[in-house]
């Protein structure tokens, strides 16, 4: 069985777009295991249960653990520490006069160590900061230097090793899974068929929190049927 480690944006997004049992039967029929550590199950369910504008979410997220295509993998105290000091490297990459610059949580740090440990080849993650940290982090030094309005400077050394220890990782969205979805014929049941089907879940997504823009949105729409 392959595996896609998530984390909890992803899983959020799709429980919130009501795309979530589509993306469990393409699992199921595809011989895929979704993985999530138990910091994940915190943020996503256990966490968010108790409230009641997220309760709904979190039971549909709680359900797909219980019927089998999400999988907790719990993490000892030693991988704990090196998600601890993933996190802590990640955050003194970029720096300004004032400090470092906060990026990496620890939800995100755990589902990059996570994916390393469990040999998966796909992380799926919404949050667009922590891929750029991976594949583009000097575009991300540029991002945030218009952000903060300041000079802001990378700490090379630690920068590259990041890239490097991650790179044969593919980070892929909720948007990326709900087109595949929709490709092979997942969606219909919740959502109908065709263009204006994928282009409802796909800005759904995107208003939900993923990180996709109206024009990658109208690529995916572009693509070859």
């Amino acid at each position: 069985m392959k595996s896609i480690v998530f984390d909890s944006s992803t899983l959020i997004s799709l429980s919130s777009s009501c795309l979530f049992n589509a993306v469990g039967e393409l699992f199921k029929a595809s011989g895929l295991e979704a993985v999530i550590s138990s910091g994940v199950e915190a943020e996503s369910v256990l966490t968010p249960i108790n409230i009641k504008r997220l309760e709904l979410n979190a039971m549909r997220i709680r359900h797909g653990i219980e019927s089998g295509w999400i999988r907790i993998a719990g993490l000892d105290e030693s991988v704990n520490s090196e998600v601890t000091e993933l996190a802590g490297k990640a955050n003194s990459c970029f720096f300004t006069s004032l400090g470092n610059i906060t990026l990496l949580h620890r939800g995100e740090a755990e589902a990059l160590v996570l994916a390393e440990k469990t040999g998966a080849v796909v992380l799926a993650m919404d949050e667009r900061t922590t891929r750029m940290i991976v594949e583009e982090p000097e575009r991300l030094r540029k991002l945030l230097e218009k952000r903060h309005e300041c000079r802001v400077q990378k700490n090379q050394a630690v920068s590259e090793e990041i890239s490097k220890r991650f790179r044969g990782l593919k980070i892929v969205r909720s948007s990326e899974i709900a087109v595949l979805a929709f490709e092979k014929g997942f969606l219909s049941k919740e959502i109908g068929e065709g263009e204006k089907a994928l282009e409802a879940a796909l800005y759904s997504l995107k208003y939900q929190g993923c990180a996709i823009s109206s024009e990658e949105i109208e690529e995916f729409l572009g693509m070859p049927k």
